[in-house]
């Protein structure tokens, strides 16, 4: 079957829906980036526990990337984060990511 508007209807969900974001792996975001102990290593500043943190949050880092890059989160070479957000065609699964928004915790907040 070969409809004529199959195609460009192809191409045009491809290009609205950028990427698709894996289901969040909840114990490795919890364990890298929600629990107390990371929460208050990451706003201490601590740079081995944000790495951590980014790490498991990589495959959904678009889903907050408007607040990350405002929150002044930098790529390996140290310039702002270039992500493209992903958030409104991946809002469901987006949710599991939101203990990545520990790495906007302000410096020295953890109590």
């Amino acid at each position: 079957a070969h409809p004529s508007s199959g195609p460009s209807l192809l191409q045009t969900n491809l290009s609205t829906r950028l990427q698709t974001v894996p289901i969040a792996n909840l114990s490795k975001i919890y364990n890298a980036c929600t629990s107390p102990t990371s929460k208050y290593l990451i706003a201490a500043g601590n740079l081995a526990a944000r790495v951590e943190c980014v790490k498991a949050c990589e495959p959904g880092l678009c889903c907050y990337a408007e607040i990350l890059r405002n929150a002044g989160l930098i790529d390996s070479s140290g310039n702002p984060a270039n992500i493209q957000t992903c958030f409104d065609s991946n809002r469901g699964i987006c949710e599991g990511y939101s203990g990545c928004l520990a790495l906007t915790l302000p410096l020295n907040s953890a109590q």
